[in-house]
C-alpha cells in the first residue's frame, strides 16, 4: 500500500467512512507492516500542512504500535515491525514531529514517543532522554513544548523509580532551566516563553512522585531527594510571592502551576519539605492579601468577574486550564489548608489569628454570582449546600482550613471565632453577617470539644442573632443561612442550650418558614434545617409535628430538580428515623418516597436513599407486625412498575422497582405474606428466563434468592399454567443464568439462589443436585469478578461444612475446562479458585464459615487435594534486574508453586499476622489519643511536624490487652462487642473478627503439635521464613 493509497484512506476515514477503512487498513498490517508503517511516515512528511491528514496518520500509527512495535506490549499481535522503520519512526518522532507548530499533532507525536518508549527504553532506546532534554534546552519553541509534553508522559506513564535515579538529575536540570527563566527580574531568559517554564513546574510535579521513594535517613538517596527540593521549593515560592496583575494570564497560569508543584512537595514528602513551609505560608497570605481587593471587587460586589481564559494559545500552545483569578485563589487556599497543619505555622498564627480570621470570612462572603443564581434557584442553593457540587469554589475551602487548624489544638479556635463572628454579626455588610454565620456554624459542628468554654452570655447572643436574621426580609440568602445556621446550633450546642426556651422556639420558626415564606430558597434551606431538628428534639415532641413535616416535604417535592431530590429524600430518612413507628403506620408516606423517586429515577443518589427508606420501613414493618399493612401501600407501584414492562429488558424504573422489591423481602418476615409469591414470583421469573441485561438479571436474581429463604413452603406450592412448581422454575432458571456466554455481572448474584435452593430443598432436588453442581464448578473456572466469585465459593464452603468427603468425590470425578480451555478435574477448579480468592472473601459469617471448611479440606489429608499445584509466594526480583515498569508487571504475576493444603497453612497465618497488627494499630491509635487527652501537644519534632506515638509502647511493659483496656478499647476475652450481624462495637481487626481469630490459632497449634496431615514433612519447608517466625510465637 503505497503512500498514496494511504492519503486516500485517510480522507475516507476523515470523511465519514470509517469501518471499511479501517478493515483495510487492519487487513495491510497483518499481511504488509513495513509498508504500512512506511507509507504513513511518508504521508506525514510529504502532507504536513494539512493538518487533519497528518493528525489522523499519527493517530493510525498509534493504534499500530502496540499491535506490531514489540512483544512488550499485552496488546502484541504481530507481525512486527523491522527494526529500520522503527528507526524511522523514531527519527521521525524526534527531529519532525515534536517540533511541529501545530500543538495537537505535537501532543500525538508526545503520546506516541512515550508509548513507544515504554517498550524500548532503555534498552532499545538508550539515547532518548539526551534527545528530549537537548530538544527542551537547544530546540525553537515549538521543540521546547514538544519536548515537554513528551517528559510528561514519560514520567507519568513510562519511566519507572528504578530509572528515575540514573537519568531524573537530567531530567529536573533541563526542567530547572526552564522553570527558573522568570525566578527574578536579574535573571530573565527570553529564549524560554512564560508558558514554558509554567508547563515544566507541571512536569516537575509528576516527578515527584517518583523520587519520593522511601529512604534511610542521611542516606545518599535522601541528600540527594533533600537537594532537589531546597532547589524547587524557593523556586516555587517566588512565582507564588510575584504581585501579578489579576488579568495577565500567562502569569497567573505560572504561579498557578508552581502552587500545584509546591503543594505535590509538600504532601509526597512532608518532612524534607517542611522547613519551607514557614516560607510558602507568609507568601500565600501575603498574595491573598493583596488579591482581596481585586477579589471583591470582581467577583463580590460585581456581576462580571475578571475575564475567564479556558484556554490558553500562545504561539500554537495550547494550555486545557481553567485560569482565572479564582482558580489561583482556590489553589492559594488548598495549600494553606495543607500548610496549616504544620505546628510551626499554627504557632505563627497565635500572633496574627484575627487578622488571619478576617482573610478567611472575607473570601468565604457570597460571590455576586452564586447570589444571583441561589436567589432564584432553590436546587442550585441546595446542591452547595448539600456537598453535591463538583465545582471548584473558594468559599468551600474556608471551612476545611479552619478544621485543620483546630486539629493543631494550639489555642481556642471556638472562642476567638465566636468573637469574630460576633463583631461581624453587629457592624457588616449582609454578606459578611452570612459568611461569619457559615463559618461559625461550620466550627461548632466539628469542635465539641470546646463547647463547655463558651460563654453562656455569647451563646445567648448568638442565638437572638440568628432569630434576628430569620426575618431579615432584605436578604434571602442570609436569612436562608439563619434557619440552617439554627438547626446546626442547636444541635451542636445541645448540652447548653435549653430545648423549650431556644430549640423549640427556632424550630417552630423553621417549620413556619418553610410552610409560608416567599422564597423556595429559604424553604429548601428550612428543610436541610429539619435534619438537624429532628435529632435533638424530644420524641414526644416531634412526634407532634411529624404529620406537617411530610407534608411540607409532598408540597416541596414538585420543585426538586437535578439533586434536590436526594437531598429531600435525605431529610426525609431522617424524619422517619425520628419515630419509626409512627412512619411506618403513616398512610401517605409511601406515597411521597414515590413522589421523590419520579422525580429522577436515574439519579443514584436518590435512589440509593429511596432504597434505604424502603430498607428501614420493611424492617421496621416486620418488627411492629404491621408488615402487611406496609406491603398495601408499598407493593401497588411497585407491581404497575414491573407488570408494565413488555420486554424485559432495563429501564432506571424496573431495575430501581426491582431493588425496592429486594430490599422489601429481605427485610421480610418468615414467611413473607402470600402476595408477594403469588404476584412476583411469574414475573421474576420471566426476566430471569428473557432478559438479557445484566443489571436487571442481577437484581432479579437476587429477589429470588431472598424468596426461596423467606417464603420456600410458598414456592414449593405455587405452580404455573403449565403445572411446574417453584422449585422446578428455579432449577431451569439457574441453568440459564449459568450458562457460559454470559458475563460475569449478568450471574453476578447466581450464587446466592443456588445457596439459598440447596439450604432450603436440598433433600427434594435428587438428581438436580449433581447437575447444578457440575454448572456451578463449570461456570467457576470462567469467572472473573470477585463478587461472582465469592458467591460461587459459598456454595461450595456450605456443602463442604456438612458433607466434605461426598463434595470432594463428586468434584474429583467431573472433567472440566479451566479458563484457558485445558481440561481438569471439577476439584482442581473449585479448590485453585476457593485458595486464589480467599482474600475477597466479605463478612465475619462468611470468612468464618469458609475457615471452618478450608479447615475441613486439609483435615480430610485427601491426595488428591494434595497433588493439587497453586501460587504460594510472590517470586523475587534479583538483585541484578533493573525494574522498569514492564518488568515490575512480569514478576507481580510469578508466584512459587504450593500443594493446596500448605496454601490453607499459609492464609490462615496470615490471616492472623494481619489481624495482630490491625489490632496493634489500633490499640496505638487510641493509646495515642488518650495521651493527647492527658498531656495535650506541647512537644515538637525537631522537623516541625507532629511527633509520632513511639511503636514500641505496647511493648513497654504493657500486654496488649493492657493496652486496649487503657485506651477504652474492650478486651478480648469476651463477645459482647459483637453481635450475630456484625454490628454495634464490632472491629475488623485484619479480614476477619477476634473470636475467628482464636479460632484459627487453637487449630493451627493442633495441626502443628499433632502434626495433621504429616504438617512437618509436607508443609513446613514451604513456608517462608516469617511465617516460620509467626507459628514459632504461637507456640510458645
Amino acid at each position: 500500500m503505497d503512500p498514496s493509497s494511504i492519503y486516500s484512506l485517510i480522507q475516507r476515514i476523515n470523511s465519514g467512512d470509517t469501518a471499511s477503512a479501517e478493515s483495510e487498513l487492519e487487513s495491510y498490517r497483518q499481511t504488509h507492516i513495513n509498508e504500512l508503517v512506511s507509507s504513513l511516515a511518508t504521508v506525514i512528511t510529504q502532507f504536513e500542512s494539512e493538518i487533519p491528514v497528518v493528525q489522523s496518520a499519527l493517530l493510525i500509527l498509534k493504534t499500530i504500535v502496540p499491535k506490531s512495535w514489540s512483544i512488550a506490549f499485552e496488546e502484541f499481535q504481530g507481525p512486527a515491525i523491522s527494526q529500520d522503520i522503527k528507526s524511522k519512526i523514531r527519527t521521525l518522532l524526534v527531529t519532525n514531529l515534536l517540533g511541529h507548530p501545530v500543538s495537537k499533532v505535537r501532543s500525538v507525536a508526545a503520546l506516541l514517543t512515550a508509548s513507544i518508549a515504554s517498550a524500548e527504553y532503555p534498552d532499545e532506546w538508550p539515547n532518548l532522554i539526551d534527545e528530549i532534554t537537548g530538544l527542551a534546552l537547544n530546540g525553537n519553541q515549538y521543540q521546547l513544548f514538544g519536548a515537554l509534553s513528551t517528559l510528561k508522559e514519560l514520567v507519568g506513564e513510562t519511566i519507572s523509580e528504578a530509572e528515575f535515579r540514573s537519568v531524573g538529575a537530567k531530567i529536573l536540570s533541563s526542567l530547572y532551566t526552564v522553570a527558573s527563566a522568570y525566578s527574578s527580574s536579574q535573571n530573565l531568559n527570553p529564549k524560554f516563553p512564560l508558558l514554558a517554564s509554567a508547563i515544566a513546574f507541571q512536569v516537575f510535579a509528576q516527578c515527584a512522585d517518583l523520587f519520593a521513594i522511601p529512604t534511610k535517613p542521611n542516606s545518599p538517596e535522601a541528600t540527594i531527594v533533600s537537594d532537589i527540593i531546597n532547589q524547587w521549593a524557593p523556586l516555587a515560592i517566588q512565582y507564588i510571592s510575584k504581585q501579578i496583575n489579576p488579568l495577565d494570564v500567562e502569569w497567573l497560569y505560572i504561579k498557578l502551576e508552581s502552587l500545584k508543584a509546591f503543594s505535590a512537595l509538600l504532601l509526597t514528602i512532608p518532612k524534607i519539605t517542611s522547613p519551607h513551609a514557614s516560607q510558602a505560608f507568609e507568601s500565600v497570605t501575603q498574595n491573598l492579601e493583596y488579591l482581596l481587593p481585586s477579589y471583591i471587587e470582581n467577583n463580590i460586589e460585581n456581576t462580571s468577574p475578571l475575564p475567564s481564559e479556558e484556554i490558553i494559545q500562545n504561539s500554537g500552545v495550547f494550555v486545557n486550564e481553567d485560569v482565572t483569578l479564582d482558580s489561583i485563589i482556590y489553589e492559594e487556599f488548598e495549600l494553606l489548608g495543607h500548610l496549616v497543619n504544620h505546628k510551626s505555622i499554627a504557632l505563627k498564627l497565635t500572633n496574627i489569628i484575627h487578622p488571619f480570621f478576617q482573610l478567611l470570612t472575607n473570601y468565604s462572603q457570597i460571590s455576586k454570582e452564586d447570589e444571583e443564581s441561589w436567589t432564584d434557584d432553590m436546587n442550585e442553593f441546595v446542591k452547595e449546600e448539600s456537598d453535591l457540587s463538583i465545582r471548584k469554589a473558594v468559599r468551600s475551602q474556608i471551612p476545611e482550613i479552619l478544621m485543620s487548624l483546630d486539629r493543631t489544638r494550639q489555642f481556642d479556635l471556638l472562642g476567638l471565632y465566636f468573637k469574630e463572628a460576633l463583631s461581624n454579626f453587629d457592624q457588616s455588610s449582609w454578606k459578611l453577617q452570612e459568611a461569619s454565620l457559615y463559618l461559625l456554624s461550620w466550627i461548632l459542628a466539628e469542635d465539641h470539644e470546646s463547647h463547655p468554654k463558651l460563654v453562656q452570655e455569647s451563646i445567648d447572643t448568638l442565638v437572638r442573632k440568628v432569630s434576628e436574621f430569620h426575618y431579615d426580609t432584605n436578604h434571602n440568602l442570609l436569612r436562608a443561612r439563619s434557619y440552617i445556621a439554627g438547626g446546626s446550633i442547636c444541635k451542636s450546642l445541645k448540652d447548653r442550650i435549653d430545648v423549650a426556651a431556644i430549640s423549640i422556639p427556632l424550630f417552630e420558626s423553621t417549620a413556619s418558614a418553610a410552610i409560608s415564606d416567599s422564597s423556595d430558597t429559604v424553604k429548601g434551606a428550612c428543610l436541610i434545617a429539619f435534619s438537624k431538628y429532628c435529632q435533638i428534639l424530644p420524641k414526644d415532641y416531634i412526634t407532634t409535628k411529624l404529620t406537617a413535616l411530610y407534608e411540607i416535604i409532598g408540597t416541596m417535592t414538585p420543585k426538586a430538580e437535578e439533586d434536590t431530590p436526594a437531598m429531600f429524600a435525605e431529610v426525609l430518612m431522617n424524619i422517619i428515623q425520628s419515630n419509626f413507628t409512627f412512619a411506618v403506620r403513616y398512610p401517605s408516606l409511601i406515597e411521597i418516597v414515590y413522589n421523590l423517586l419520579s422525580r429522577d429515577p436515574t439519579n443514584v443518589m436518590l435512589t440509593n436513599e429511596i432504597v434505604d427508606i424502603m430498607e428501614e420501613l420493611a424492617e421496621t414493618a416486620t418488627d411492629e407486625d404491621v408488615y402487611n399493612e406496609f406491603l398495601q401501600h408499598s407493593l401497588p407501584p411497585l407491581l404497575q412498575s414491573i407488570m408494565s414492562i413488555t420486554d424485559w429488558e432495563y429501564t432506571p424504573e424496573l431495575v430501581l422497582s426491582l431493588n425496592i422489591l429486594g430490599v422489601i423481602v429481605d427485610k421480610g418476615p418468615y414467611p413473607v405474606p402470600e402476595i408477594i409469591v403469588d404476584k412476583f414470583f411469574d414475573p421474576l421469573y420471566k426476566i430471569a428466563m428473557n432478559s438479557s441485561d445484566n443489571q436487571v438479571l442481577q437484581s432479579a436474581t437476587e429477589i429470588l434468592s431472598f424468596l426461596t429463604r423467606h417464603a420456600s413452603n410458598q414456592i414449593q406450592n405455587w405452580s404455573n399454567t403449565e403445572g411446574r412448581n417453584g422449585v422446578e422454575l428455579l432449577i431451569i432458571a439457574i441453568a440459564r443464568l449459568l450458562d457460559p456466554s454470559w458475563e460475569d455481572s449478568a450471574c453476578m448474584n447466581t450464587g446466592l439462589l443456588i445457596l439459598a435452593i440447596v439450604d432450603r430443598f436440598g433433600p427434594m432436588l435428587g438428581e438436580y443436585l449433581p447437575q447444578i453442581l457440575e454448572a456451578t464448578a463449570k461456570r467457576l473456572a470462567i469467572s472473573k469478578h470477585p463478587v461472582l466469585i465469592e458467591n460461587f465459593i459459598g456454595v461450595f464452603s456450605a456443602l463442604v461444612a456438612t458433607s466434605a468427603t461426598e463434595v470432594i468425590d463428586f468434584l474429583a470425578s467431573q472433567q472440566i475446562a479451566d479458563e484457558n480451555g485445558k481440561p481438569v478435574s471439577g476439584l482442581e477448579v473449585v479448590i485453585s479458585k476457593w485458595l486464589a480468592n480467599f482474600d475477597v472473601l466479605r463478612g465475619y459469617n462468611e470468612i468464618k464459615a469458609n475457615i471452618v471448611s478450608l479447615g475441613k479440606l486439609y483435615e480430610l489429608q485427601d491426595p488428591r487435594i494434595a497433588a493439587i499445584q497453586v501460587d504460594g509466594d510472590p517470586v523475587p526480583v534479583p538483585k541484578d534486574v533493573i525494574l522498569t515498569r514492564s518488568k515490575a508487571r512480569q514478576y507481580a504475576s510469578l508466584y512459587t508453586p504450593v500443594s493446596a493444603p500448605c496454601k490453607i497453612i499459609k492464609l490462615f497465618i496470615h490471616e492472623l499476622i494481619s489481624g495482630k497488627f490491625a489490632l496493634e494499630r489500633e490499640a496505638s491509635e487510641a493509646l495515642k489519643h488518650v495521651s493527647q487527652e492527658e498531656h495535650g501537644n506541647d512537644e515538637e519534632d525537631d522537623d516541625g511536624e507532629w511527633e509520632d506515638l513511639d511503636d514500641t509502647l505496647l511493648e513497654g511493659g504493657m500486654t496488649l490487652g493492657d493496652t486496649l483496656k487503657y485506651a477504652g478499647i474492650e478486651d478480648l476475652d469476651g463477645e459482647e462487642l459483637f453481635d450475630e450481624e456484625g454490628g454495634g462495637g464490632r472491629r475488623a481487626w485484619g479480614s476477619s473478627d477476634h473470636v475467628t481469630q482464636y479460632m484459627i490459632a487453637d487449630w493451627l497449634k493442633h495441626v502443628v503439635t499433632s502434626d495433621v496431615g504429616n504438617f512437618k514433612a509436607n508443609i513446613y519447608e514451604s513456608l517462608n521464613q516469617d511465617e516460620k517466625e509467626y507459628l514459632a510465637t504461637l507456640l510458645k
